[in-house]
């Protein structure tokens, strides 16, 4: 009976720690954006960013932030755009709030909102950022005409 009991225990430690890897930081990312008539020929950039941390282990990430990109309408069509010459705005962090850490409980998802006044009948690129301590890191993407 107590080998048994040792299999058992070594083969939940083995699923649990080595193939599930439940005390690995988990967190999935998405970003989403809306425009807003604000006043005149301004619009308000809605950007809603939303970590959901579908690991097992609590998360706090030391970066988190947001950068935006006016697209230029005049580039040539039918080729791939670089987004690395194009200025951003200057990033905007999303920890600035949370000082004392932006700690994301297992299974939990966030909306940050950032507003953002911007002018009508342009193009941006939206990138939100998450780091970690070990030096990886979560994108997340979207493109949005602001009319």
């Amino acid at each position: 009976m107590t080998i048994l009991a040792i299999v058992a225990g070594g083969t939940w430690t083995v699923w649990t720690f080595f193939i599930q890897r439940t005390d690995v930081e988990n967190v999935s990312l998405g970003v989403t954006t809306d425009s807003v008539e604000y006043r005149g020929d301004l619009r308000l950039l809605v950007i809603h960013v939303k970590p959901k941390n579908i690991g097992k282990v609590l998360v706090d990430p030391p970066i988190f932030r947001l950068t935006v990109r006016r697209i230029p309408l005049d580039l040539p069509q039918w080729k791939a755009i670089d987004l690395t010459p194009i200025e951003p705005m200057p990033p905007i962090d999303l920890l600035r709030h949370d000082r004392e850490g932006y700690e994301m409980e297992p299974g939990v998802e966030y909306d940050d909102i950032e507003l953002i006044v911007v002018p009508k009948n342009i193009v941006v690129h939206v990138q939100a950022e998450l780091g970690f301590s070990d030096g990886s890191m979560v994108l997340a993407q979207t493109v949005r005409a602001i009319k």
